[in-house]
């Protein structure tokens, strides 16, 4: 992953793109209390609907998650991937892809998609949760041209699955 965001650095730098166009990383007080008010929201749709199709967290990623040490885990799953994958995804995919007759919303769509890929490890009811999640974090990246958003959400998210994990396994 390191290698894939100096990859993406150079290609910007050398198509002379702005590091602004990845969104921005300020904080913004009030967009991130209503983005965390959403996330609470989000969640509680998400546990109705695998609660209702009977979808459970896969055993590998649970075996991931209690593996010591349990630090890594929690390093990897709460502060690298939400980093490494909004930076690449919502970042510098959509950032990309909103250039072109997508627009806004298809870039987001389609960087959604991409990003859902690549959690092929989960059933197909997991992806479809996590492609509406991608749009959710989307929708804080463009409405607020933000990339702290998105980072933090995703981070949060993170949290409560690895806190759910490790204390109601």
């Amino acid at each position: 992953m390191p290698m894939a965001i100096f990859f993406i650095l150079w290609r910007m730098k050398k198509r002379k793109i702005p590091l602004s166009e990845l969104g921005s990383l300020e904080i913004q007080r009030k967009p991130i209390f209503l983005s965390i008010f959403l996330l609470a929201a989000f969640l509680l749709l998400e546990e109705l609907y695998f609660y209702v199709l009977g979808i459970e967290m896969p055993e590998s990623f649970i075996e991931f998650m209690l593996a010591e040490p349990i630090l890594l885990g929690f390093i990897s799953v709460v502060v690298v991937a939400p980093i490494i994958e909004e930076f690449l995804f919502r970042g510098f995919l959509y950032s990309q892809l909103r250039r072109s007759f997508l627009r806004d919303w298809g870039a987001m769509a389609v960087s959604s998609l991409v990003w859902t890929a690549i959690h092929f490890q989960y059933e197909v009811g997991i992806l479809f949760f996590l492609f509406l999640f991608g749009l959710f974090l989307g929708y804080f990246r463009i409405k607020y041209n933000s990339l702290l958003i998105p980072i933090a959400l995703h981070a949060v998210n993170n949290l409560l699955s690895f806190l759910v994990i490790i204390y109601f396994p």
